[in-house]
């Protein structure tokens, strides 16, 4: 981390457009109501119909509005203090999501991991990757 504060690292801004871009498109399918989103269906499970279709929609502005500003800081300086504003909400965002998604969704590990353990070890390995992103960027 103390290479990206002195000078350019290609891994860093490799790993910020790829979670800008991801972040987006999660944002777009979560506002979108995408049945098959994970987490509009871990949210739904755990939650009724009105409260949850507020939350989503939250959980959809946030990680569109995050994806926007990783891709647009990677041409502008948005300076520390809109960095340290923004990355901790994400990332307080995601640990929720990881916890909605993980452990109480019917895929999680309170479920008995979907019936499917592989599946669910795929899922937390890459959602624990995108925390590690998060952190890293913070």
């Amino acid at each position: 981390m103390s290479e990206y504060k002195r000078g350019f690292s290609l891994g860093f801004l490799l790993l910020k457009i790829g979670l800008g871009i991801f972040f987006i498109i999660s944002g777009i399918l979560i506002l979108q109501g995408s049945a098959s989103e994970p987490c509009i269906i871990a949210i739904r499970s755990i939650v009724k119909a009105r409260i949850a279709d507020t939350l989503c929609v939250v959980m959809g502005i946030v990680e569109l509005a995050v994806g926007v500003m990783l891709l647009l800081s990677v041409f502008v300086c948005f300076g520390k203090t809109l960095n340290a504003l923004f990355m901790p909400i994400i990332m307080i965002v995601w640990i929720m999501a990881i916890a909605l998604i993980d452990v109480f969704g019917s895929a999680g590990l309170l479920n008995g991991f979907g019936g499917n353990f592989m599946n669910y070890a795929s899922r937390v390995s890459s959602h624990l990757i995108i925390l590690g992103s998060i952190i890293l960027l913070k």
